[in-house]
């Protein structure tokens, strides 16, 4: 659990990348159609929906999130995206048993109100149900898209010292969203002809 002072120097952190961040996603959303924007909302986690909202028009904010959270989490805390088998492990590490869950529960009020949307009451039922709680909440495509962006650009900089972040973000992020948006149910809906913009 982070300390009072860990997360003020966060929430710092958090708010200058917004002044790196959001100047790039404002050129980049110039280049969005609104089948794009629809698919940014489509892979972004169910977790950051609960605080951004999921209709289309949110895709910004959730986009320039998924920027600053990503780096964030790769800079700061050396994490990855989170996998199932990552997400299971955590289940059972920090809650050991009943009595635990039920704490956690009155603590965390976000988290209630995701368990209660999938009728989870209880560590049993959390057990029966983690790759529904996982697939609807936790599983982040989006944030997938923007890891592989943030370690190939550290790759090509090595090779070439002269690379802006900036620019590397504009000509190449399409090539990081693929063509298919992946539904919650693990299954794949077209989108029909591959981005292209210009």
């Amino acid at each position: 659990m982070q300390s009072s002072r860990e997360a003020s120097v966060e929430g710092e952190g958090h708010e200058f990348l917004h002044s790196v961040i959001n100047p790039i996603i404002d050129k980049l959303n110039k280049k969005l159609t609104n089948r794009q924007k629809e698919q940014i909302v489509q892979m972004a986690s169910g977790k950051l929906k609960q605080h951004y909202g999921q209709d289309t028009g949110n895709y910004y904010s959730l986009l320039n999130e998924s920027f600053i959270r990503t780096y964030l989490n790769i800079f700061e805390k050396g994490k990855k995206p989170i996998t199932f088998k990552d997400f299971k492990e955590k289940i059972f590490k920090n809650v050991p048993n009943e009595e635990r869950f039920q704490e956690i529960l009155i603590r965390e009020q976000e988290l209630k109100q995701r368990f209660d949307a999938l009728e989870i009451s209880s560590l049993k039922e959390l057990s029966r149900k983690s790759k529904s709680y996982f697939n609807t909440y936790e599983k982040d495509e989006l944030g997938r898209a923007v890891f592989k962006i943030y370690g190939d650009y550290s790759k090509e900089r090595l090779k070439n010292h002269n690379l802006v972040f900036e620019n590397f973000i504009i000509d190449n992020f399409f090539k990081y969203i693929p063509n298919k948006i992946p539904d919650r149910d693990g299954s794949m809906r077209h989108l029909g002809k591959p981005w292209i913009s210009h």
